[in-house]
């Protein structure tokens, strides 16, 4: 045995003097095979100390050592090989060990090499390779009575035939492998509970494969071993994104990740990459799973891992499908079936057949469709997974082709299967096609009922996840569940029906805006730089892409307030759109490594969304759901539906003309002439969209003196205080503000809100240029109007300041430019003096409950994302603590700007205080100088109002 710490000291001796410290230190044959099995025992701690410290024994072997020492010298450096990706190098030196060993008859040693040689022949698919040499090597350990070598021999036989999809004989192996192993066994224990696990796990024996990554885990810990820890934790990772428990696959890939980047190990993180682009991609977050995968492919294709590589392309070709690019989807589809073919993986070959009948059936080849089924069935009957997921699609095609008995049949084959396996993810997609097919069967209730436990799956799996990215996405991508269940409830009718479809329609929206202002989630996760190595390095780099991004935005918004168009403009926003996806990812490997929370937000009931309200008031929610446009009045009393108010191609069109209508009075060189010329236009295009989503409304609405209204998708651009009924404009009736929606409003409304009447604290903030010389005009007179206890123009106007006085601020004005970029919203800003004031830097405010009021252009425009979240500024502000905001839907006009704002705090101190309210005559007053709904209808209030 060496003695401790002489590997150590031979690294750091010069190579001249190794052999002679070697000799002094003993017998060098003893020592050198010593010094290999402590060089093989690091690959489980560090793959990258293990390959220096097995290429060093194995100089000294060849230097000092007899045939047995430079055979057991190279077996380290082989295991070391392999676990760093380097296969074909691993096997040369295999060819090098057995030449040595064979030709000074060490047998022993020989059918060691053979052992340690199967791990590269089988990470490169050469299976039969692999195990024709286990197999030599068990006979050869078991005529010599060797049984902890043929322990290790059975444990690398196992682990091929998993590889071949041969889970029976691999447990079989590992099984013998155990029996024969003495109590003190050093590593083997681990490797068996890991790879017993890994078979368990495609018999679909979800528990045992988790008890056995588990005690696996343990043993990892025991030993101290990070590298062996990381492939536990990998393999746990795996395990829980095929059971659909993503929260749990997004922790364990993260403790995973930070240990494979830091070692050597490129194999094993080109694999982790690729597994979790697949969470990635259940989470609908395609374009990031697509970059992932190809980040992985060509370090799987480098590291000759054919199983591995098939399983990327696979997941990338259905990656794409979901994007509606079926040419790139088929070329990857098609690479990965040629590698199943190449494997003889006949049941991963059969689940690419499933994603091309899905293909098929998005273009309408029903035929074609049916036809990769049936192949692919003769694969997937065995395991209860793959029949539950075969009967999902088989059942879409058959309902497509509207043959409900086979649908039916397929259905009931996946639920039986199902009731064997836990798989929230797949059961929800199993009970939404069993509502469609009781649609069609027009059984209403119970497809009311299958619908909704399939929302009942999801909202499991959602609260669980920690970014805000992960929920806005997964939500995003099962919105038809959603959809569906409003419609089917309000279908099925019966008690409360209207009060369950309102209940469900807020479910679908706004839950990740939701989340974050109630603390749910963190609004921007940062990592503890005081903490592990992991956590200190992902500190660094985020920093470092946020003082990037302050520096880029700065760049583009100068740029796009100058209107320039031009290569750098186009350089800095490709820019921008890279440094966001690196924080992005950043933030959510943040999040992901707190673990699952099992927190959020829970949605308003119909009564609570009720109780929110005062016996004059209704609330307004629009929600599209397959196409259809529908509205939920809600009154202290009540809850009253309207459907099929407009399709959304015409609800697209109708808010595009009013859009226009107001782009086209606010062009430089319009007159007054030509403004009231354009004013009947306008109000046309406002009255038609007032007859189609409002005036159906109408008889719900008497009594009413209040209006909150939830706008859904394309309506958020709406200025609903000015639709036209033909007399007269939605504000001359009601005081009128918007929510996000009823859960928020409701949320706001609870909590006790900032004053603003004589004693309210208020901080002011003008920043003036040359484009707009007046904003510190504006400042000065709305600080006078406030009696602002602090008030910044000019210079004074920094972030650092707002930072500062947000906090215990009761009224926070700011008086500025806006710039909003609908194409990449995290873009937008405010122009404060020192530089701009983006959508991240309002996450990290305090605010307390406050007005903010945003006295700048397109402050109050969205980019809506599925699941009607909203991204802009206004979103910041709500998540940092804001009640209420006030903002604008589209530029200011300088003059009708400032006569707004300093006539709506006037009425805001000296009337009943009530901020809609106050906005309201104060857009009345602006009207009576400028009618045109451009100059007096561009601010919106938003929150609890």
């Amino acid at each position: 045995m060496a003695k401790a710490g002489l590997l150590e000291e031979l690294a750091q001796t010069p190579q001249e003097r190794r052999a002679e410290r070697l000799r002094a230190a003993g017998n060098p044959d003893e020592l050198l095979i010593a010094l290999g099995d402590e060089a093989e025992q690091l690959n489980v701690v560090e793959v990258a100390r293990a390959l220096r410290a097995s290429e060093l024994v194995t100089r000294l072997a060849d230097e000092v050592g007899g045939a047995k020492a430079r055979v057991r010298a190279r077996r380290a450096q082989i295991q070391s090989l392999a676990y760093a990706g380097r296969f074909e190098e691993a096997l040369a030196v295999a060819r090098e060990a057995l030449d040595i060993g064979q030709s000074h008859d060490e047998q022993i040693e020989t059918a060691r090499v053979r052992v340690a040689s199967m791990h590269a022949l089988g990470e490169m698919g050469r299976y039969d390779e692999a195990i024709a040499e286990g197999e030599a090597a068990y006979r050869v350990f078991a005529a010599l009575g060797e049984r902890e070598l043929g322990a290790r021999a059975d444990i690398n036989l196992g682990v091929i035939h998993q590889n071949r999809d041969e889970p029976q004989k691999a447990l079989r192996h590992f099984q013998r492998a155990r029996e024969a192993l003495p109590p003190d066994a050093g590593q083997l224990p681990f490797f068996i509970e890991n790879n017993t696990g890994e078979a368990l796990w495609s018999l679909q024996d979800f528990s045992g494969a988790e008890a056995a990554f588990s005690r696996a885990l343990q043993l990892a810990e025991k030993l101290d071993a990070p590298f062996a820890i990381a492939l536990a934790e990998g393999n746990l990772a795996d395990l829980a994104a095929r059971r659909g428990l993503l929260h749990s696959a997004l922790y364990h890939y993260e403790r995973a990740r930070r240990c494979f980047e830091r070692d050597a190990a490129g194999s094993h993180l080109a694999r982790l990459l690729a597994e979790e682009a697949e969470v990635l991609e259940q989470l609908g977050l395609f374009d990031e799973a697509v970059r992932r995968y190809d980040e992985s492919l060509p370090r799987l294709e480098q590291f000759g891992q054919l199983a591995e590589q098939a399983r990327a392309l696979t997941g990338k070709g259905r990656c794409l499908s979901r994007m509606g690019r079926s040419a790139d989807a088929d070329v990857a589809l098609s690479e990965a079936a040629h590698l199943y073919e190449e494997l003889s993986q006949r049941r991963h070959a059969a689940h690419v057949l499933l994603i091309r009948a899905e293909l098929a059936l998005v273009g309408g080849r029903i035929s074609e469709a049916r036809s990769l089924v049936r192949s692919a069935g003769e694969a997937l009957h065995e395991r209860d997974l793959d029949r539950a997921i075969l009967g999902v699609v088989a059942a879409r095609i058959a309902l497509a082709a509207d043959d409900l008995e086979t649908a039916a049949a397929e259905l009931d084959a996946a639920e039986a299967a199902l009731a064997r396996v836990r798989l929230p993810a797949v059961r929800s997609e199993v009970l939404h096609s069993r509502a469609e097919l009781l649609r069609r069967q027009r059984r209403l209730a119970e497809a009311r009922d299958a619908a909704l436990e399939a929302v009942s799956e999801l909202e499991r799996l959602r609260g669980a996840l920690q970014a805000e990215r992960c929920r806005t996405a997964f939500l995003s991508n099962y919105l038809s569940v959603y959809e569906d269940a409003v419609l089917l409830t309000l279908a099925a009718g019966g008690n409360r029906a209207e009060d369950a479809a309102f209940e469900m329609i807020e479910h679908a929206r706004g839950r990740a805006l939701l989340d974050l202002a109630v603390g749910a989630l963190e609004r921007e996760p940062q990592a503890d730089s005081g903490a592990d190595e992991g956590d200190a390095q992902l500190a660094r780099r985020i920093r470092e892409h946020q003082a990037n991004l302050s520096a880029l935005h700065n760049q583009a918004a100068e740029a796009a307030l100058r209107a320039r168009r031009d290569a750098l403009a186009d350089t800095l926003r490709l820019r921008i759109l890279e440094e966001e996806r690196s924080l992005d990812e950043l933030e959510r490997r943040v999040a992901s490594a707190r673990g699952p929370v099992g927190l959020y937000a829970r949605a308003a009931s119909a009564d609570e969304a009720r109780g929110s309200l005062a016996p004059n008031e209704a609330l307004v929610e629009y929600f599209l759901a397959r196409g259809e446009l529908l509205a939920v009045v809600v009154r202290s009393g009540e809850t009253r539906v309207f459907r099929e108010l407009l399709r959304r191609e015409d609800l697209l069109e109708s808010t595009r003309r009013v859009r226009f209508q107001i782009s086209r009075a606010m062009r430089p060189g319009t007159t007054r002439r030509s403004e009231a010329r354009m004013l009947d236009d306008a109000q046309r295009e406002l009255a038609a969209l007032y007859g189609a989503i409002w005036r159906p409304l109408a008889a719900a609405l008497e009594g009413v003196a209040h209006v909150t209204v939830a706008p859904h998708s394309c309506l958020h651009v709406v200025p609903f205080h000015a639709l036209f009924d033909g007399r007269q404009y939605l504000c001359d009736r009601f005081e009128m503000a918007v929510t996000p929606s009823a859960s928020l409003l409701a949320r706001l409304r609870a909590r006790d809100g900032a004053s603003v009447g004589d004693e309210a604290t208020a901080v002011v903030l003008g920043a003036a240029d040359e484009l707009a010389p007046s904003i510190d005009a504006e400042a000065r007179a709305v600080g006078r109007l406030l009696g602002a206890q602090q008030t910044y123009i000019g210079d004074d106007a920094t972030v650092a300041n707002l930072e500062r006085a947000a906090a215990s601020a009761d009224v926070i004005h700011l008086a500025c430019h806006g710039h909003f970029d609908p194409s990449n919203p995290s873009q937008s800003g405010l122009r404060l003096a020192d530089r701009w004031l983006t959508p991240r830097d309002i996450y990290r405010l305090r605010l307390n409950d406050s007005l903010v009021v945003l006295s700048g252009c397109d402050t109050g425009r969205v980019t809506v994302r599925a699941g009607d979240e909203l991204i802009g500024l206004l979103r910041g502000f709500l998540a940092s603590g804001a009640a209420t905001v006030v903002c604008s839907l589209w530029p200011l006009h300088d003059e009708g700007g400032t006569l707004l704002m300093q006539t709506f705090y006037n009425e805001l101190r000296a009337g009943d205080r009530r901020v809609a309210a106050a906005m309201r005559r104060a857009q009345q007053q602006v009207r009576d100088r400028r009618p045109h709904p451009a100059f007096w209808a561009p601010h919106i209030v938003l929150g609890r109002s």
